[in-house]
């Protein structure tokens, strides 16, 4: 029984279907179809079995998600159960499941022939519904292992007897961490923990490069995803706000601090890893450097109880 899976969401929420497309390729044998961004997916989800991949082109006209229905309906083969694991809904949307009209649907809205309800879940556990609904998974930690990241290049190493750290402070702009206060939180990190190494990951190299050196902290700038997310997955505590590494730091269990300005640390906060959240500053993004320092603090007092996550390979 082929189940086609549409996920055409951006690379944060790729690492939060993570452990729900897990548990349906697992449930269904690798009998699974997923159309995606493959861009995103292809090496995201490497080491999860699936019966084919079918690229999704995304577009966006006047603001509203929209891809070719008619082509993609052709390109799935036939299949009993249509899941749309999508955060969004849109007239292309509706366009596809005319398509289909043969195949039962599963999504978050409510042209789906069933709708999914997950008011107040955490986005794991909202995605993992669809597990749940079509196959015996329940656990959701069973399948929330640490992706591996295949084509990683080693971009830096922990200095034996030294804690590392890496931070995140850049995402869409309404949930960025003020760059100025964020240099002053690393500067007094290293001050109170001196056997503490920060490395700022960060996409663009030349522009933080200053704000790296005046606070005294190495720079992760310009790698592939991979790599960056390796070095994430390696670090004994996270700090950041609301962006993909968040969810990598959760699911490779790494302690983190979880800096939340406008978006809802239930809903896309960590799962599985300790964590303690902090809140920036709606208007400028900013934080007190103690409530960082202290929750810092508490998480790499509590480090010898980590529990790695292991790596998932089918």
């Amino acid at each position: 029984m082929t189940v086609a899976v549409f996920a055409a969401n951006g690379i944060g929420d790729a690492l939060m279907m993570w452990p729900t497309l897990r548990a349906l390729s697992i449930g269904y044998r690798g009998d699974v179809i997923l159309a995606s961004d493959t861009r995103i997916t292809n090496a995201l989800y490497r080491d999860i079995e699936f019966k084919g991949r079918v690229h999704v082109r995304m577009n966006r006209e006047s603001g509203t998600r929209r891809f070719d229905a008619a082509a993609l309906a052709r390109a799935l083969p036939a299949c009993e159960t249509f899941v749309c694991l999508n955060s969004w809904h849109s007239s292309s949307t509706n366009e596809l499941l005319a398509d289909l009209s043969g195949s039962r649907s599963v999504g978050f809205f409510a042209p789906f022939d069933v709708t999914l309800d997950v008011r107040g879940l955490n986005a794991f556990d909202a995605y993992f519904k669809a597990a749940e609904c079509l196959t015996r998974c329940s656990d959701i930690g069973a399948y929330a292992g640490a992706p591996v990241f295949h084509s990683a290049r080693r971009i830096t190493e922990p200095r034996q007897g030294r804690l590392f750290v890496t931070m995140h402070i850049e995402t869409a702009r309404a949930k960025d961490w003020n760059r100025a206060n964020a240099a002053f939180v690393v500067r007094a990190l290293r001050v109170r923990l001196p056997n503490v190494d920060v490395s700022l990951v960060c996409s663009n190299r030349q522009r933080w490069r200053r704000l790296s050196a005046g606070a005294g902290a190495s720079l992760l700038g310009g790698h592939a995803f991979e790599s960056a997310a390796d070095a994430v997955a390696r670090s004994d505590l996270f700090i950041g706000c609301d962006s993909c590494m968040l969810h990598v730091a959760d699911l490779a269990r790494v302690p983190t601090v979880a800096a939340f300005r406008s978006t809802s640390p239930s809903m896309w906060g960590c799962r599985f890893t300790r964590n303690e959240t902090i809140w920036l500053s709606r208007a400028a993004g900013v934080v007190r450097a103690d409530i960082v320092l202290d929750a810092a603090a508490r998480l790499l007092g509590a480090r010898s109880t980590r529990t790695r996550a292991a790596p998932f390979r089918h």
